[in-house]
């Protein structure tokens, strides 16, 4: 699709350029989210109201990204649609890359080193994280160098890049070979929020990013006793404080009412953790608990 406007857009300018583009028959649609079109300018006789000229110098811009609402990968083979980089450092910003090293594609996201210090971030589409279906961030990643390694912070951040949410992990440093990293993203659920992968670090060497998955984990379901093959609950019935432990460091706790609507949420990262339930109500609570990137739920009764 091409819209023809005048090099001087004002709000009145759009609408007559908007009713010379209908007057030469080439009609007119709403744009969906990230359509490609291109902007020309026209000529127009001020007597006659004829279209004397239009312009060959095109630009072409995209209408801005939906919040994605589904699970969704990004391996930058065909397209960074709604990928958002910003250098704020050293001129050498995140941009693709071709690989050829095992366990990526044949294009990476990657950042090379610079004198000066980079401020850089390279920002994922918005969308919504939902239960068991995006609520799980998982990525592959690997450097150039062991000796000169770059270093990297993965960032969440509300819809406009406003407010830094929480850092899920600080310093992260893979090593020559593609890692994968995974990240529980459970205690967003319910907002729209975008990651970052932020770098500041001055005159290293090169670091990849691909293959960016947002899912969700496996859950196993409701488990009515109180033991499970990775944590156990306590006392249940409860009347005021809940007690998990557990074999590995607890990711996140989220406690929904019989609503499915969420009303307490930790992220403890510890083995053992206290729930204060005593300013629940009386009733039934399900308590989502995640370890080793595994959901798993349970019942528990509030007195």
């Amino acid at each position: 699709m091409k819209i023809f406007l005048k090099k001087t857009v004002s709000f009145s300018a759009l609408l007559m350029s908007a009713i010379v583009f209908s007057q030469i028959g080439f009609g007119t649609e709403i744009l969906e989210p990230t359509s490609a079109f291109d902007v020309i300018s026209i000529t127009k006789d001020s007597y006659s109201s004829k279209v004397k000229t239009i312009s060959s110098d095109a630009f072409r811009l995209t209408s801005d990204c939906a919040v994605i609402q589904d699970s969704w990968a990004n391996d930058f083979e065909t397209n960074t649609d709604c990928w958002t980089v910003i250098n704020g450092g050293d001129a050498n910003g995140w941009k693709s890359y071709p690989n050829s090293e095992p366990g990526g594609g044949a294009t990476s996201y990657g950042i090379q080193y610079g004198a000066s210090a980079h401020d850089d971030y390279l920002i994922s589409p918005v969308f919504t994280v939902t239960d068991f279906v995006s609520n799980r961030l998982t990525f592959d990643a690997r450097n150039s160098s062991t000796s000169t390694a770059e270093i990297i912070d993965i960032q969440v951040w509300n819809s406009d890049m406003s407010l830094l949410l929480e850092t899920l992990a600080a310093g992260v440093t893979p090593g020559t070979a593609f890692q994968t990293y995974v990240y529980d993203l459970s205690a967003f659920e319910g907002q729209d929020i975008c990651f970052a992968f932020y770098i500041a670090t001055t005159n290293q060497y090169y670091i990849f990013i691909d293959n960016v998955v947002v899912d969700s984990a496996t859950s196993l379901g409701i488990d009515e006793g109180n033991l499970l093959s990775d944590f156990s609950f306590s006392p249940n019935p409860v009347n005021a404080l809940l007690l998990i432990k557990a074999q590995a460091p607890i990711q996140s706790i989220i406690v929904y009412n019989m609503l499915g609507q969420p009303v307490v949420r930790l992220r403890p990262n510890t083995v053992n953790t206290k729930i204060d339930m005593s300013g629940l109500q009386v009733g039934t609570y399900f308590v989502k608990v995640s370890v080793n990137n595994t959901y798993k739920k349970v019942r528990v009764i509030k007195l």
